[in-house]
């Protein structure tokens, strides 16, 4: 996890759970399982993560009530983060590792308007 500040394409996440430390050897290797199929037409790399999120489930790695459109909502709001430079769900990972504290993400709120792609409603810092 510490090595997604120098990935230039990442673009923010979602946290779906928790793995102990002991298990992320065995965690690495099942995700490599997960099929990757670019041949198939209908095959995306969101289709991935979904596969990839259903096997944590499977190992109880993943949070019991995640859903495909909880999962989708926070991708793309964590996306936006990262686009408006608020703090990503990386960033508040990073933060509770070291804190010990459950972080708040800032608000966004996703509109959608007939035939345009989704966009940040970013309510106004408060002024200090």
């Amino acid at each position: 996890m510490k090595n997604l500040d120098r990935v230039d394409s990442y673009r923010g996440g979602c946290h779906v759970g928790n793995v102990p430390k002991d298990k992320v050897v065995e965690m690495r290797q099942k995700l490599k399982e997960v099929a990757i199929n670019k041949q198939e037409p209908r095959w995306t790399p969101q289709v991935w993560v979904l596969d990839a999120i259903k096997l944590l489930k499977d190992e109880n790695w993943a949070y019991a009530g995640l859903s495909e459109v909880f999962t989708r909502r926070e991708l793309q709001k964590d996306m936006l983060r990262w686009d408006t430079v608020e703090d990503t769900v990386y960033e508040r990972v990073l933060q509770e590792l070291e804190t010990g504290h459950s972080v708040a993400p800032t608000p966004v709120a996703l509109s959608v308007e007939e035939g345009k792609s989704p966009s940040a409603i970013i309510p106004p810092k408060a002024k200090s």
